[in-house]
């Protein structure tokens, strides 16, 4: 195992992308102050985890960042990686090549990386605990450390033993269980407070729960009473529905006599209403008719007009037609004399083009001779120069050529061995990862498989709980507005029954009459009457003295006067109930409604005769007008107005005002009859929606459970995936790059071996060109050479002055052949003008008889409409005096049918009549129908008991005194027991039930401390014996290689306090050969650093790190000492890498590879590496 690479970009000093390659043995890093060879070290220190900037020689961590130059832009982030090749498995991970990177940002926040993974912190700090790699292990080894190692705090010594022994892990595993049982400890005193508590509460509620029990027992009892009171009258008010359907069936009958007769009627209406309308299509189509001859007139008209405009056009435009022709002639003739005069040109031009092309072709004859005799002496010349070069070099070429052959062959020999053995050996690593990749993809498309199925279930989960939570909350909204409506109803009816019950608006001795007489069930005129809605308000107010008054029957009047006497209340109205029992039919008095006819009686107590004499009017001056008219009539009547006004027919006026109100006398009762309908039904309404809302409820908790238990579950496998695509991605990377590398060194191989075949070949061809080398006659070709060169320079001077002649002919040749193309355009152009000219005058020739015979049709056209318009004004003349007896007929049919539609609205009458009388049976027993509703879904609401599943002789026997005395009893019994808390029952089994869970808690809590002490006691005697056992073998190993490294003297290592190891302070004694030191700071500086490096080798020994990283720490000793360091580092360089930073020539040569660091540009690093053989 080795460290094989460090990148690195922007770190510190090095602004440029830096890779760093090491290998086995020992590595120098060289160069002079300042020029960031420690940054090297920082840089590892920091990628393996460090946090302590000052340990990196900073303030903060963000000064690890390129901060720069006067050259340089800052870095926005740093990142270092190093790799190790992880062959012997030191490093828990599967992998033999491992890739850790940290990458920080200017805004403070890191990145971590395992072989590309994003991983935590924690991650890699947990990877190279016990290793000897950690970021503040033996691996790192600075001058100061030496110093420090010393002389500073046992803490820093410790952890050497520590990462040695190999007790780090169990170290943390005690912190974390001493953790764990600091917060068992404090949850173990939180729930006794809890418990407490609640033992309390369970104590008090003890005592409550007797009491409600029976509390219970005498609510039941008092509910069956309650049942069986509502019963008994349940079933009276039922008997009583049977005579009310029989009179509703009669007028049932009567109705449907009157609705017969109506059909007859109403069939003949209709058939003379289809008459009228036949009339009436008669008349329209007459009409239409009549539209239709008069639409023909206007049309003639029209056409008539319009043919006399065309007309009128076309002969203006036969004239224009005579005036182009004229001018087109006259053209044409202008156009032929130019068209003569271009063909005259052309043939000039022609003519002077022929002798131009004779002595152009002259002249480019002359031109081809010259070139001809120029390109053979051209020739001559590069043959002979050729020669001679070949022969000067070609031997010379041979022998390099043959040495080049030698020399490769020998080179491609080698590599082809050594590539043979690589492709081997990523043949077998290529098999064994392409295995992995097939089993981890198996896994993988499985648990796919499975994720496809559990999102798809999520997601049908999560749509059902939004649609659920939905449901929810519309329900709990819709309840929330119900339960405030109810309230506000039941606020109204309870004021509204306290006016009822407390007679409020009564006269006060009517009250006393009632109240003192209440046990002869006397009423009041308000309670026994009912007014059609429109004129309550009128009613209240005009007779409010009636209305207020109280009913008696005629035995009780005079004992009612004596009490009205005897308490001296006077003024008070009584009715006698005896005297009102007879039938009286108002006077039919125009322009008014019998009071009697607005006012019904629903109880047989009172009759229509008290109202007889009461007329309501439309206004006062109605009013007024009736009462002169009848002040003869020896009856009082009295007239009403809607304003409130009274009149008597004896000239009294009465004055009220007419006020909207809903709890008026009359009103009130209808008012707390409809709200408490309303009541009744919201509180159906809010039972079924908290119904649905508790089924909404448990239909969201079953949903909710199973979507955790799938998201348990995608959780799960997606972690599952996650995993297994990242250790696939590794794999497969891992897997490829071996199948590149292998087919990369196939590849090369099978080239290689092609190269050497051809170099074999090329070697045997140049030994044979060798020997066929001639001796050569370079004088004899030199002279020949200068000849030629003569003899080609005259012939190229002719062949300039030939190429000058022949260009210039050229270009008036060409000036010639765009002349002649101009002047023949000109005559294609000419050609075209008169050809378009000649067809416009045949176009314009062929229109003038089209536009004649247009003029004479329009002509003859015009005549015959002026006929067809006289015809048609004679038609609308004779049409409109035949229509005259057509609309006497349909008057006639007209009052017909509005006789008829009198005869209709008399039965029609007569009909509203009837239903009238009909509605109000059928009312009475709507509200029969509708109390005995309203009482059974009272006692289904408050009892849960449906009295309509009952039998009528269950209640037959049962007296309902008797039942109130119970009743009475039974709730006395009730109040006695004071303030019950009915949920205490429920109260103590839950809170019973929490102090058993807590109780089982407080025991888990218990046995968790135990166990959590038991652990640490076994992780410390573990981490004890290890501890000793470590130490022990440093301390001999200290013993030998101080004796080696000084040559003889004493070296100790000792703990403090033998008894407690791993909390002991470790001691170390120096004592070199020939002194007798007392305190170790007393050592020289070369000295305290052969310490430290034997104490540090004495580590090793124990638990090779499989790298180290020494920082100048060889910069104190002597040359001497410098000979025993270097020996023992080549001792340990089998088994451990040492990357040494150094300023020493004896080191500087004693290593393997060097690198050399600079700083050619200031403030930024650059390397140089050599390889030292």
């Amino acid at each position: 195992m080795k460290l094989s690479q460090l990148e690195l970009v922007g770190f510190k000093s090095f602004c440029e992308p830096t890779k760093f390659s090491f290998s086995k043995g020992l590595t120098g890093i060289v160069g002079p102050n300042g020029c960031g060879k420690s940054n090297i070290s920082d840089a590892i220190h920091w990628v393996l985890g460090e946090q302590n900037a000052r340990r990196l020689r900073g303030g903060t961590m963000k000064d690890v960042i390129f901060k720069g130059t006067s050259k340089r832009t800052a870095h926005s982030y740093t990142e270092v990686s190093i790799t190790i090749e992880n062959d012997k498995k030191i490093l828990p991970i599967e992998y033999e090549e491992v890739k850790i990177a940290r990458k920080l940002y200017a805004d403070g926040s890191s990145d971590y990386y395992i072989n590309n993974q994003q991983c935590r912190l924690k991650d890699i700090l947990n990877l190279f605990y016990d290793t000897g790699m950690g970021r503040r292990a033996y691996s790192f080894i600075e001058q100061k450390m030496i110093e420090d190692l010393l002389n500073s705090t046992d803490e820093d010594k410790r952890y050497l033993f520590e990462e040695a022994a190999g007790i780090m892990k169990y170290n943390q595993s005690q912190r974390t269980c001493e953790n764990k049982l600091k917060n068992v400890e404090n949850d173990l005193i939180r729930l006794d407070d809890i418990i407490s508590e609640v033992k309390y509460q369970v104590g008090s509620l003890r005592h409550q729960v007797g009491k409600a029990k029976r509390y219970q027992n005498l609510n039941n009892k008092i509910t069956t009473i309650k049942i069986q009171l509502a019963g008994i009258k349940f079933f009276e008010m039922h008997a009583k529905l049977k005579p009310m359907n029989e009179k509703f069936l009669s007028l049932e009958k009567q109705i449907t006599e009157n609705n017969h007769q109506l059909t007859r009627l109403n069939a003949d209406f209709s058939k003379k209403e289809q008459e009228l309308l036949k009339k009436e299509d008669e008349l329209k189509e007459e009409l239409r008719q009549q539209r239709a001859i008069e639409d023909a007139i206007s049309a003639h008209e029209t056409k008539i007009l319009l043919n006399k405009q065309q007309i009128e056009n076309s002969n203006n435009k036969l004239q224009e037609t005579y005036e182009r022709i004229k001018a087109i002639e006259k053209q044409k003739l202008s156009g032929s004399d130019a068209l003569e005069q271009e063909h005259e040109k052309l043939k000039e031009t022609e003519a002077l083009l022929g002798e131009q092309i004779e002595q152009t072709k002259k002249l480019e004859a002359k031109l081809k001779e010259t070139q001809a005799k120029v390109q053979a002496l051209n020739k001559k010349n590069d043959e002979i120069y050729h020669e001679i070069n070949e022969l000067q070099s070609k031997k010379q070429r041979i022998l390099n050529e043959k040495n080049e052959f030698e020399t490769r062959k020998k080179l491609i020999s080698e590599q082809i061995e050594r590539i043979k053995n690589k492709v081997a050996d990523y043949q077998i690593k290529f098999e064994s990862f392409s295995k992995l990749v097939k089993d981890h993809q198996a896994k993988q498309e499985e648990n796919e498989h499975v994720l496809k199925n559990l999102q798809k279930k999520k997601e049908d989960s999560e749509y059902s709980l939004e649609k659920t939570t939905d449901d929810e909350q519309n329900l709990q909204d819709q309840i929330n507005n119900l339960q405030i409506t109810i309230r506000s109803l039941e606020n109204e009816i309870a004021q509204l029954e306290e006016w009822e019950r407390n007679f409020a608006g009564y006269s006060d001795a009517t009250k006393k009459i009632l109240d003192n007489f209440k046990d002869k069930n006397f009423t009041t005129l308000a309670e026994n009457i009912s007014v059609q809605k429109e004129y309550v308000n009128l009613i209240e107010q005009a007779l409010r003295n009636m209305l207020l008054s109280a009913i008696c029957p005629e035995n009780y009047i005079q004992e009612v006067l004596s009490f009205l006497h005897d308490e001296s209340l006077n003024g008070q109205i009584i009715i006698n109930q005896s005297n009102i029992n007879t039938t009286h039919k108002p006077m039919q008095i125009e322009n008014t409604i019998p009071l009697q006819e607005v006012i019904s009686f629903p109880n047989s107590v009172i009759h229509p005769r008290l109202f007889v004499n009461y007329y309501i009017t439309e206004d006062i001056s109605v009013a007024l007008d009736l009462a002169k008219k009848y002040r003869d009539i020896e009856n009082d009547i009295y007239f009403l107005s809607k304003n409130g006004e009274i009149i008597s027919n004896k000239g009294i006026v009465t004055t009220h005002s007419v006020k909207q109100t809903s709890h008026g006398l009359l009103s009130r009762k209808e008012q707390l009859k409809k709200l408490q309908e309303k009541l009744e039904y919201h509180n159906k309404e809010k039972v079924t929606l908290f119904e649905l809302k508790e089924k909404k409820i448990l239909e969201k908790k079953s949903i909710l459970e199973k979507l955790q238990i799938t998201k348990k579950d995608i959780s799960l496998i997606s972690d599952m995936l996650e995993k297994g695509r990242n250790q696939l991605v590794n794999i497969s990377v891992q897997r490829d790059n071996f199948h590149e590398l292998m087919e990369e060194n196939k590849e090369s191989v099978a080239n290689l071996e092609k190269q050497l075949e051809e170099i074999v070949r090329g070697l045997k061809s140049v030994e044979e060109k060798l020997a066929e080398v001639p001796e050569d006659d370079e004088i004899a070709l030199q002279n020949e050479l200068e000849k030629i060169q003569d003899d080609l320079h005259t012939a190229r001077k002719e062949q300039y002055r030939h190429e000058s002649l022949f260009n210039d002919q050229r270009i008036e040749q060409i000036k010639l052949e765009k002349d002649i193309a101009y002047i023949k355009q000109n005559i294609i152009r000419h050609k075209q003008a008169a050809r378009a000219s000649e067809e416009e005058h045949v176009r314009l020739q062929n229109s003038i008889d089209p536009l004649k015979k247009q003029i004479e049709s329009l002509k003859k056209e015009t005549e015959e409409h002026d006929v067809e318009f006289k015809k048609k004004v004679d038609e609308l003349k004779s049409f409109k005096e035949k229509n005259v007896d057509i609309d006497n007929s349909y008057h006639s049919l007209r009052k017909e049918i509005e006789s008829l539609k009198i005869q209709l609205h008399d039965l029609e009458f007569k009909k509203d009549a009837l239903t009238k009388d009909r509605n109000e049976i059928e009312l009475k027993i709507q509200e029969t129908k509708l109390k005995l509703d309203h009482l059974k879904e009272d006692v289904v609401n408050h009892f849960h008991h449906d009295l309509s599943h009952d039998e009528p002789e269950e209640y037959m026997n049962l007296n309902p005194a008797e039942l109130h005395a119970d009743l009475e009893k039974h709730e006395k019994r009730l109040e006695g027991l004071g303030p019950i808390n009915l949920a205490a029952i429920n109260d103590y089994e839950t809170q019973k039930k929490r102090l058993d869970f807590l109780n089982e808690q407080r025991k888990d809590l218990i046995d968790s401390k135990t166990n959590l002490q038991e652990a640490i006691t076994q992780l410390n005697e573990t981490a004890e014996k290890m501890f000793m056992k470590t130490f022990t073998i440093i301390q001999k190993n200290f013993e030998m290689l101080y004796k080696e490294i000084f040559d003889g003297g004493k070296g100790l290592l000792k703990l403090e306090d033998p008894s407690d190891p791993l909390n002991s302070k470790i001691e170390i004694y120096s004592n070199p050969k020939g002194k007798k030191i007392t305190n170790i700071s007393l050592l020289s500086s070369g000295e305290k650093a052969l310490t430290a490096i034997a104490l540090l080798f004495s580590i090793y020994l124990v638990k090779p790190s499989p790298f180290c990283i020494l920082d100048e720490i060889d910069a104190p000793l002597d040359d001497a000492n410098i000979s025993r360091f270097l020996k023992l580092l080549n001792k340990f360089s089998a088994d451990t890498q040492f990357l040494i930073i150094t300023h020493n020539k004896r080191t500087i040569e004693a290593v393997d590879y060097l690198y050399g660091i600079t700083m050619e540009e200031e403030g930024i690093s650059k390397i140089v590496s050599v390889k030292l053989d």
